[in-house]
């Protein structure tokens, strides 16, 4: 397989698939053990300001559900995803 030495271009996405791609891969990533949890985490962190109220509020009983059903992963994944609900919703 051919090595590509130059950097890949950049996709731009309109808002609402972006935030689309978010939930699909948040909803994957809650309650994974993987390296995938923090990258998640990280990525619906750096861009929660721009996610609609709608989006946060789901993003908060989410993440609360599985921590109380003790199904949000190992405990560094725990810690990844309550730092989300440190995060406003308004």
């Amino acid at each position: 397989m051919p090595v590509h030495s130059e950097a890949p271009a950049k996709t731009t996405l309109p808002t609402s698939e972006l935030n689309d791609l978010m939930v699909c891969a948040f909803r994957y990533a809650l309650g994974r053990r993987t390296y995938a949890t923090s990258t998640v985490s990280e990525l619906v962190e750096q861009h929660w300001a721009g996610l609609p109220v709608g989006w946060r509020e789901l993003v908060h009983r989410e993440v609360r559900e599985a921590v109380a059903a003790g199904c949000a992963g190992d405990a560094c994944d725990v810690a990844s995803w309550k730092r989300l609900l440190e995060l406003p919703i308004r």
